[in-house]
């Protein structure tokens, strides 16, 4: 794992079996199913109200929605070497728009 940011990783329980470079961030397959590492641009405040928000939508609808998941310290966001924020998100797959 020498992407940029997944250094990042460590701070989190995670299996890693491999990544993957995706647009924009690194799709992570781990024994606990399949997560998504990205840079995050925002505060932790915003943070915790948009994960409010879409575990009520959840809840209401039962569609799966790809929450963040919390790092060992109990934090939304996680910082690596360079100071830069990232969030691992719980990746639920799907397919892509096809527009033809």
């Amino acid at each position: 794992m020498n992407e940029r940011g997944t250094d990042v990783l460590q701070q989190y329980d995670l299996d890693i079996i491999r990544t993957t470079r995706v647009r924009g961030a690194v799709l992570c397959e781990t024994r606990q199913g399949c997560r998504l590492l990205k840079e995050y641009r925002g505060t932790e405040s915003r943070m915790e109200q948009v994960q409010q928000v879409l575990a009520l939508l959840e809840e209401l609808t039962g569609v799966a929605v790809d929450r963040v998941i919390l790092n060992r310290e109990g934090q939304w966001i996680s910082v690596d070497n360079d100071q830069t924020p990232y969030v691992v998100k719980e990746w639920n797959g799907g397919r892509e728009c096809d527009l033809t």
